[in-house]
């Protein structure tokens, strides 16, 4: 399995319009002065992206979708743990109201 560390320079703003939510719901929130909040969302973090690699990991595998032959896109990656804190914030923010 090879990584592809090279990608087109469209994933910056994806990855802007992905993290935005996370930032702007974490400062308002005040999250960064809640200790076992900070825990909880590394726990939430690490278990979404393990299970976002596991699905892709079955999903290449059985050949739903490809990547070029060995490609592993790390950028994609960045994406999920964007995605996995954004949806953090997002439930929290939900809880809250």
């Amino acid at each position: 399995m090879e990584l592809y560390l090279q990608f087109p320079q469209g994933w910056w703003p994806l990855l802007l319009i992905i993290f935005a939510p996370f930032l702007v719901l974490f400062f308002l929130r005040r999250g960064y002065e809640k200790p076992k909040e900070i825990k909880a969302q590394i726990v939430w973090v690490v278990v979404a992206t393990a299970l976002a690699f596991v699905i892709e990991f079955v999903a290449v595998s059985l050949e739903v979708w490809t990547y070029f032959p060995g490609n592993w896109p790390i950028i994609l990656w960045l994406g999920y743990i964007g995605a996995a804190l954004s949806a953090f914030q997002i439930i929290k923010k939900i809880e809250e109201l």
